[in-house]
């Protein structure tokens, strides 16, 4: 999908902490298509389980307003499991609200790779071309939503330094602003345009969670709990404290 005219995206790319000059550019002028895309669960939030759509775990906030959204995950350890994926990401909508999600995050691949993301869905996620991931790093995510049509996108890579923003004006895609996500997703890969099998994650752990909206500042403590499922194989086990959330890869 294309987007408007109207969209631009900028840049602020951090080096050792020292930011430079913002830089604005046509939309994701620098950036590659990533290989994932966000798949979206189907069925009530408050009943579902085995039979329902179900490729996202972790924790989600449901209100209006929602306006900012972090969490910090370290990458895990996945290798020597072929072409099966799994995403780590936070984001502003489309668990009751499917018209659009503002997200970022970090993919990891079966073979080791690592690949940083972000997306206005349902328009294409792409990669950020300063901020690289491996396994054992810190990754901070954060996204603002500044009405429904604009918001920004911030992954740092707390270990390295790297850090990288983008901001999206004028999309076409409404945001709701009533979910508010700490997710594992079971996505999409927009190579073949089929959800991968899901890579034993081991733990996922998404801590210093935060969101703002119209009901103050909380955490992912509190959210409903969503879980993953493969048909009526349940592949994730995932609960929240003070922390954050964690996901367990069970299947």
């Amino acid at each position: 999908m294309k987007f408007s005219l109207a969209t631009i995206i900028s840049s602020l790319a951090l080096a050792n902490a020292s930011p430079l000059a913002e830089q604005d550019q046509p939309a994701m002028v620098n950036d590659q298509l990533a290989n994932f895309t966000s798949s979206l669960p189907r069925g009530p939030l408050n009943r579902r389980a085995a039979g329902y759509v179900s490729p996202w775990a972790g924790s989600v906030q449901e209100g209006t307003g929602w306006s900012f959204v972090t969490g910090t995950s370290v990458v895990p350890s996945v290798y020597n499991q072929g072409s099966s994926g799994a995403a780590t990401w936070v984001g502003i909508d489309g668990e009751s609200c499917g018209r659009a999600i503002i997200q970022t995050g970090f993919t990891n691949w079966g073979n080791g790779a690592v690949e940083t993301w972000y997306e206005w869905w349902p328009n294409p996620s792409y990669t950020y071309s300063g901020v690289s991931a491996k396994a054992g790093d810190t990754i901070r995510m954060s996204v603002w939503a500044y009405g429904t049509r604009s918001g920004k996108v911030l992954l740092e890579n707390l270990t390295t330094g790297q850090s990288e923003y983008r901001t999206f004006n004028g999309m076409n895609a409404e945001l709701c602003l009533t979910d508010a996500e700490w997710i594992v997703e079971k996505f999409t890969d927009t190579s073949s345009g089929n959800h991968v099998y899901l890579a034993n994650f081991g733990t996922i752990d998404i801590t210093n969670t935060q969101a703002q909206g119209n009901r103050g500042t909380v955490g992912a403590d509190g959210g409903r709990i969503v879980e993953i499922y493969d048909g009526n194989r349940q592949m994730t086990s995932c609960g929240t404290n003070n922390y954050g959330v964690e996901c367990r890869y069970i299947g």
